[in-house]
Formats: C-alpha cells, sequence, structure tokens
C-alpha cells in the first residue's frame, strides 16, 4: 500500500508539450503563463507573448517555443501561419517534442516506481480514425502546410496517434480566478491516472506545471489504480457524463455514484 495525507502532492510534472489557446495568447506569458501588463511578442514569428524580456530569453526547456524550433518553421510558412488553429499547433508541438525528447520519461510514484514515456500513451488512434474522419483531414490539410526541415514530416498514421495522445491525455489549464480557459497541456506522468465521479486526486496548476493533490487520506493499492481523478463536469447528468467519456475515451463511467443513480 501507499499512503498520502490529504492534500499531500502525489505527482508532481512539468508538460511535455502545452499549447496556449489563441484567445489568450496576448495576456498570458508563453514562458511562465503569468498575466500580461505589456506584451513582448516573439522576435521571429510574433505568434507568442512574453511578460518580460527574462522570459523571453530563457533557456529553460519548458520554453517550447524556442527549445523546439517552432519559431523558425513558423516564420518559414509567412501569414499562413496565422491560420493554423490550435490544435494542430498542439500536434506540431508534441510530434517536435517526441523527436526532441523522444527519451524523456516521468516518474510515476507506484511501487516500485513505474517511468512513463510518450510511447505508452493511449491513443484510441482506431476509434477516432472511424469516428472523426472529416476532422482528421481539416487538421492533417492544415498540418500540411508546415515544413519541418531538421525531421521529416509525420506519417498519416503518426499524425492520427498524436492527435489520439493529445485528445485523450492532456489536461485544460484553467485560471482559478476567473475561471478563463488559458491553455492544454499534456503530461506523461499526469495521464496515468483514471476517471471516477467520485475523486479521491485532483490537479492543481503552477505555472505550467502539474500537481496532484489528494482530496482525503488515501490507502492507495501499489499500482495506484484507486487514485482517480475526474475528466469531465460532474454537475452533468449521468447520460451527460457519459456521453462525453464515450466521446473522447471511449468508455462509461462504472464509478460508485454512477452505479448508485
Amino acid at each position: 500500500m501507499v499512503h498520502f495525507r490529504k492534500n499531500e502532492i502525489i505527482l508532481r510534472n512539468a508538460p511535455f508539450s502545452f499549447i496556449i489557446f489563441q484567445s489568450q495568447r496576448a495576456k498570458v506569458c508563453e514562458g511562465c503563463l503569468t498575466k500580461i501588463q505589456a506584451p513582448i511578442p516573439c522576435n521571429g514569428c510574433s505568434m507568442v507573448n512574453y511578460c518580460s524580456p527574462n522570459c523571453q530569453n530563457s533557456t529553460d526547456p519548458s520554453h517550447l517555443h524556442q527549445t523546439l524550433g517552432e519559431c523558425s518553421i513558423l516564420k518559414d510558412i509567412g501569414p499562413l501561419r496565422y491560420y493554423l488553429c490550435d490544435d494542430v499547433r498542439m500536434i506540431l508541438r508534441t510530434y517536435l517534442a517526441d523527436k526532441v525528447f523522444g527519451s524523456k520519461a516521468d516518474v510515476v510514484p507506484t511501487r516500485p516506481k513505474k517511468m512513463r514515456g510518450f510511447a505508452d500513451l493511449m491513443d484510441h488512434a482506431t476509434e477516432i480514425g472511424l469516428d472523426s474522419p472529416n476532422i482528421l483531414i481539416e487538421l492533417w490539410t492544415q498540418l500540411k502546410m508546415v515544413s519541418i526541415p531538421q525531421f521529416n514530416s509525420p506519417s498519416w498514421s503518426t499524425f492520427v496517434s498524436t492527435y489520439g495522445k493529445i485528445l485523450t491525455n492532456s489536461y485544460t489549464i484553467i485560471d482559478e480566478k476567473s475561471g478563463e480557459k488559458l491553455a492544454k497541456a499534456l503530461y506523461l506522468g499526469g495521464s496515468y491516472f483514471d476517471h471516477s465521479c467520485q475523486p479521491n486526486a485532483r490537479p492543481r496548476f503552477d505555472g505550467f506545471s502539474l500537481e496532484l493533490l489528494a482530496m482525503d487520506n488515501i490507502k492507495a493499492k501499489d499500482d495506484l489504480r484507486n487514485v482517480r481523478i475526474c475528466y469531465v463536469d460532474v454537475n452533468q447528468t449521468r447520460e451527460e457524463i457519459n456521453k462525453e467519456l464515450e466521446a473522447i475515451w471511449y468508455f462509461k463511467c462504472d464509478c460508485l455514484r454512477c452505479n448508485s443513480e
């Protein structure tokens, strides 16, 4: 058994990839996710903004725009870069992160501890290919506008798998004060945990970093499979919850709350 006290941090992760939503790009910093008073745009592509020269010039690996070479890729396609949707930029960043940080893995605090890499993430590629062909074609068409000189462009199967892993495993970062959705981020360790409508753990964000907190004292199994987070808004009806779960994660909830209704 693994014991976690109430409010104890179960896991802390930096993102493998992230994207600030288009509606928030001028409002929050690409480097630290704080609110911007006077935006400093990227000198190369002007697609992202920073809160300070310090943040703009940081060599921290979490500054994916610089680290992955996304700036030069976007600059090369000219004004077309402004038409790329958030999903396509997230696919591009995640594909580049896999190429640049392919060996990266996060520790999951199981007993014994487990390493979780990008290859371990579930993608539901077959189901998505059958359910969402029009969405995939639209995203693929946009992605093909982008040339990736340092690597081969992704194949169709790699593209679908990458999109599926993002859709299935990413978190939405929400400003706790305003309730605004700021960004989407993919965490290798954070994607390990299953769903319950009666969760015993919850995510908290410190900038882009994910902290998973125990909501109560937890006597966890060695594999942590009884540590559960909530994937959806539980204020919905059971039918609405299961409709959302089936549409994205391809399962129906069988937690105690749902089984008692």
